[in-house]
């Protein structure tokens, strides 16, 4: 071994051989303060540079990290963790003894992670050491630090968070599916017990996001599927769904949501889209949440497509092409809200069936600007908002 590869050894841990990289993350991982002297440590500052140069080295065709770490500062373990996420060259990771804590992202941000079988692997609560000036205010922030964390390796263990909540769902519909067959649903068909999981699914999924629309709208088709069992056929359909529309509008009323700051993008749990847009923009979601910023200087038509799912739009920073823009909906067991600015006028000539389409803080349009819905919107709310 020649004398300045047993140097790059000794000093960052890497080697390259036959074309092959060979990193170590070992130790703790050392951020913004030293760690202690007798600690064994990784540096952020010596990874990230040794990274980035071994994307524009030719001579290096794939790059191999032995992990083996009690994990350390969140931050730059993130930093790093992002930084092999984003390599163009191939890279492997391969967990030796343990790659604990911030190890964990670290661990699956290769393109793939292998961990040998006495290895171990743990996540746990962010810790924080030092004086917190405010408590409610430190609180938030390490429960966004953990978001982080945990969005991070959901987003690259291709175990996402969304499949792994669908896919349990459609879990239970097969049971019930079987279940059914057996008997023990007489009197039920199976287009209303699949309908019925998809349902309670979107339930849920609205409760945590505080989405009434979402609460609501799937209750009411609940009561009018089983509307026989219930009891309730002389209120269904259309009583159940307009005290749905009422109590969505109510609570939304009693119980607002925070202002955002329109034009930017925030970290919900959903897809977020703001990019610079032709004049025919198409947008299509499918069991998930997804929002999108209109960026068009001449915008023309939008397709949205909704399925049992979430999307939220923002027409505020558009502009209409001769003033006109149309917007063809394709929208089915979902909610979408449209948030356009007060000096437009909608006209909805959409075809609505056993859903609903409300506006909120409409303004007075001054005939400029007129966006115009077409389509179709089936067991779905559509919400207009005037900014």
């Amino acid at each position: 071994m020649k004398d300045n590869e047993t140097k790059e050894i000794e000093k960052f841990g890497q080697l390259q051989e036959n074309g092959i990289l060979i990193m170590t993350i070992v130790g703790e991982i050392e951020g913004h303060q030293l760690s202690a002297q007798n600690a064994k440590t990784t540096k952020y500052e010596h990874m990230i540079p040794l990274l980035a140069k071994a994307e524009q080295d030719q001579s290096i065709k794939g790059i191999l990290i032995l992990i083996n770490t009690i994990g350390g500062d969140v931050e730059c373990g993130l930093a790093i963790a992002e930084l092999i996420a984003s390599l163009g060259k191939p890279t492997v990771s391969l967990v030796l003894g343990g790659s604990h804590s911030i190890g964990v992202p670290l661990a699956v941000a290769a393109d793939h992670s292998f961990i040998v079988k006495s290895a171990t692997m743990m996540i746990h609560p962010v810790r924080s050491s030092g004086t917190f000036i405010g408590v409610i205010q430190s609180y938030r922030n390490i429960e966004k630090i953990q978001d982080r964390i945990t969005t991070f390796i959901s987003d690259h263990c291709k175990m996402r968070k969304e499949r792994v909540f669908w896919g349990l769902f459609l879990v239970i519909a097969g049971i019930a599916l079987v279940v059914s067959k057996l008997g023990y649903f007489a009197g039920v068909n199976l287009f209303s017990l699949v309908a019925t999981v998809f349902l309670v699914a979107i339930i849920i999924k609205s409760v945590f996001k505080m989405n009434f629309a979402g609460i609501l709208f799937p209750l009411a088709f609940i009561g009018i599927l089983f509307d026989d069992q219930l009891g309730i056929t002389t209120i269904t359909p259309w009583t159940v769904l307009i005290a749905a529309t009422l109590g969505s509008i109510g609570l939304s009323i009693i119980f607002p949501k925070k202002k955002k700051w329109y034009g930017r993008s925030y970290d919900y749990d959903c897809n977020v889209i703001d990019v610079e847009d032709d004049s025919h923009i198409k947008l299509e979601t499918l069991f998930s949440g997804s929002t999108k910023y209109v960026n068009s200087n001449s915008l023309e038509q939008v397709d949205l497509k909704c399925t049992f799912g979430g999307s939220t739009v923002y027409f505020d920073n558009a502009t209409l092409k001769d003033g006109k823009a149309i917007v063809r909906l394709d929208i089915n067991f979902a909610g979408v809200e449209l948030y356009v600015p007060k000096t437009w006028t909608v006209v909805s000539n959409a075809n609505v069936s056993l859903g609903g389409i409300d506006e909120k803080n409409k303004g007075i349009g001054n005939g400029e600007n007129i966006l115009t819905l077409v389509g179709n919107v089936s067991f779905s709310g559509i919400e207009i908002i005037y900014i």
